[in-house]
């Protein structure tokens, strides 16, 4: 259960060195977001915001499995602040990928969800390019909805 720290609490660990993430630790909070809102109300200034090391980026995005928009919000990043992390990964040559889903695009289909498909392309199913990839669309014809 979370530890709800006193303003004087919360006001000394919004100004030192932590991450907000550190913080939630710190006070048994799985999200650091309540403590953040908190602070906020509390007219905390904003509190600089450390850039993390490559050992940090490397343990939430490769090990963890993070991608940068999840990474930005633990770290209590502003809404925009995914863009930073990305740009960190570069310079660290970590390799990251912003799209939601990544493990699943990586998976190759089971034959028997090839074989559904493929029927589903010979019946109502047609592919529509979306840029990158293609989208799998399954529609009827008006006369088919009535």
């Amino acid at each position: 259960m979370p530890i709800r720290p006193t303003d004087e609490q919360l006001e000394q660990a919004v100004y030192s060195e932590l991450t907000w993430d550190e913080i939630a630790k710190k006070f048994d909070y799985k999200d650091s977001k309540p403590l953040r809102k908190r602070a906020a109300n509390l007219g905390y200034m904003k509190r600089k915001i450390l850039k993390p090391s490559k050992l940090q980026l490397e343990r939430m995005i490769l090990h963890d499995k993070m991608n940068a928009y999840e990474v930005s919000e633990r770290l209590g990043y502003a809404e925009n602040g995914w863009s930073l992390i990305y740009k960190y990964c570069r310079e660290y040559e970590i390799p990251v990928d912003n799209k939601p889903h990544e493990d699943l695009r990586r998976t190759d289909f089971t034959s028997e969800q090839r074989s559904i498909v493929y029927g589903t392309l010979l019946g109502d199913g047609s592919l529509r390019n979306t840029y990158k990839n293609y989208a799998l669309v399954i529609a009827q014809g008006e006369k088919q909805n009535k």
